[in-house]
């Protein structure tokens, strides 16, 4: 029930796509050595405000509330007598606050730029707009994400910057790594590995800050 909706934002993904790597084509690579650390600053206190973690947490609470009013109250109707609410519902997106549109939009346009993060800020975005439950929040951040990969990526492809033997590298290391990591992580709590990154980050900062700025 979200074809609409789903359509504009990845439509708004790719746009913002292009446009971000347009603009890391076009400026001077100077600008874009300058910006990273910042940008990778970031990302990386994102991580730490774990803006993930705060909407499942409150998606769970609404969950159980809903389930207990259930349970203490007539079935189909809330403690006023009125029909009960489902815990979380999804609101029509001519209800979007104009704002949201913004923030998508910034986010895209640093997909195609920088990238770190932005699934991330995409989902404190959305999120911020209250347009539904975590699992859709999600659900549509991913599909941002994608128009704006796909755009960028196309873009690089067809201007001819890729380092084809770095860029399949890398692929077939993410493969790896993300079928390696996952019963590793398992094992790890998840506040350790976001101060992990976190930390990481920072000190990635710090080193990038030395070497560009001093």
């Amino acid at each position: 029930g979200q074809r609409l909706r789903s359509i504009t934002y990845v439509s708004i993904g790719a746009v913002g796509g292009v446009a971000g790597a347009a603009l890391l084509l076009s400026l001077d690579p100077k600008i874009f050595e300058f910006a990273v650390p910042p940008l990778i600053l970031f990302s990386s206190l994102i991580i730490a405000v774990n803006p993930r973690g705060r909407m499942q947490a409150r998606q769970a609470a609404a969950d159980v509330m809903a389930q207990a009013s259930s349970l203490t109250t007539p079935q189909g109707q809330g403690s006023d007598g009125a029909p009960a609410s489902a815990p979380a519902s999804t609101q029509p997106m001519s209800k979007d606050p104009w704002w949201i549109w913004l923030g998508v939009a910034f986010v895209a346009v640093y997909s195609g730029y920088f990238g770190a993060g932005a699934g991330t800020c995409a989902l404190a975005v959305l999120d911020a707009g209250k347009i539904g439950p975590f699992h859709q929040i999600n659900a549509l951040k991913t599909l941002i994400g994608t128009g704006a990969n796909i755009s960028a990526s196309v873009i690089f492809i067809v201007r001819g910057v890729v380092d084809w033997p770095a860029a399949i590298l890398l692929c077939v290391g993410c493969f790896i790594g993300g079928y390696i990591a996952s019963p590793v992580t398992r094992r790890i709590p998840a506040r350790i590995m976001r101060i992990a990154a976190v930390l990481a980050g920072i000190v990635l900062t710090v080193d990038l800050v030395m070497k560009t700025y001093l």
